[in-house]
């Protein structure tokens, strides 16, 4: 089949405005309009005719939804990575985490086995990278701590102060 419409998935339906969608789509309107797509659907004599059929289905549905709209969730704004901000984070880091989020949205589209083992080695891939990076990031500091510690204490004693604010 070709020329297949896209799908809109990008709301989030709550369960809690599932009544009124029930409602709506029982009503007698929708009912006739669902009922005169089944007839049409089984006059379709190609893919064409088909395609044209999916589309209307989904008007019906945004038809149903158009009242619930205002409540169904359309927020794509994620949240923010947790380890972005952080110094240690490298481009390197940033790029595993790219790769290993493709992966993990491949294999949630396609659950496969061979999905499942390239999203769990991208992921230990990412985790690695993130322990290296800190890890390194640590000793980069330690090296100017023991470096500091000679010239000035002062500045041993702001970091010390510093890390222990986060602990």
């Amino acid at each position: 089949m070709t020329d297949i419409y896209p799908l809109n998935i990008s709301n989030i339906w709550k369960n809690e405005y599932t009544t009124e969608y029930q409602a709506k789509l029982s009503s007698e309107g929708i009912s006739n309009k669902l009922h005169e797509l089944t007839h049409t659907i089984e006059q379709c004599q190609n893919d064409t005719d088909l395609n044209a059929c999916m589309h209307t289905i989904g008007q019906v549905f945004d038809d149903v939804c158009s009242d619930l709209k205002r409540k169904v969730n359309t927020n794509k704004q994620s949240q923010p990575h947790i380890h972005s901000n952080e110094t240690w984070f490298n481009d390197d880091c940033a790029d595993r985490r790219v790769v290993f989020y493709r992966k993990l949205n491949k294999y949630r589209h396609d659950q496969n086995d061979q999905n499942r083992q390239d999203m769990v080695k991208a992921r230990s891939d990412y985790k690695t990278t993130i322990r290296k990076s800190k890890y390194q990031h640590d000793l980069d500091k330690t090296k100017t701590l023991e470096q500091a510690r000679c010239k000035k204490c002062k500045n041993v004693l702001e970091y010390v102060e510093r890390k222990c604010r986060y602990v």
